[in-house]
């Protein structure tokens, strides 16, 4: 159980998917979620938190501290799946800036919040990765989307910038685009776009 990996977003689609190959692969996951399973569950421990709230962050991160105190750690790693994307309608109003604080903080600020708190763990193990979740819209561009896609572009800086203060203590720090694939996020997409999106999608659902 030394090989530990602190998670967000771990109850979405993709953070699932990621879960469950990690335990397979022998790590225990500290998963930070916005709301707690009900299914009893080997190798992993959720903590519940809000990732737009820091203080509910800060709560959530001295439980994790103090669940890696009474471990042997081999290694730490944090990967950052959490994310909403909500279309936002141009121009904005004044009331719509509250959805705006709560994007930037789910998608891009608690993540650097979390890695800032962990730090010295890192620093002492000298051990582990640091993967952030982005978006491939961050090199395209898309409708009523300036939130979600600037809060995932100054994820990907934010992701550069640890990797150079990281470095020098064998914390190698990484960007993943996965591109599209079907989620809760694509529900709301029109069964017409659906289709012209997987057309130029490289990955094909059952081949």
């Amino acid at each position: 159980m030394g090989k530990i990996v602190v998670t967000t977003g771990g109850n979405g689609t993709l953070g699932k998917s990621v879960v469950k190959k990690l335990i397979k692969e022998g790590y225990f996951v500290i998963s930070l979620v916005h709301t707690l399973s009900d299914e009893k569950k080997v190798n992993i421990l959720e903590v519940e938190t809000d990732l737009s709230d820091i203080n509910a962050i800060q709560r959530s991160i001295e439980r994790v501290k103090l669940i890696i105190s009474k471990i042997e750690i081999e290694s730490l790693s944090i990967i950052h799946m959490a994310g909403i994307y909500e279309k936002q309608k141009f121009p904005v109003k004044i009331g719509d800036m509250q959805k705006w604080n709560e994007i930037f903080w789910v998608n891009t600020f608690s993540f650097y919040f979390i890695v800032s708190e962990l730090v010295d763990l890192f620093k002492l193990i000298r051990r582990g990765n640091i993967i952030a979740v982005s978006s491939n819209l961050t090199k395209l561009v898309n409708n009523d989307t300036a939130a979600y896609i600037g809060a995932k572009a100054a994820l990907e800086k934010i992701t550069v910038q640890l990797a150079y203060q990281l470095g020098e203590y064998n914390i190698c720090c990484n960007i993943i685009c996965p591109g599209f694939f079907f989620s809760a996020m694509s529900n709301n997409i029109p069964l017409k776009v659906l289709e012209e999106i997987k057309k130029n999608t490289t990955a094909k659902s059952g081949e």
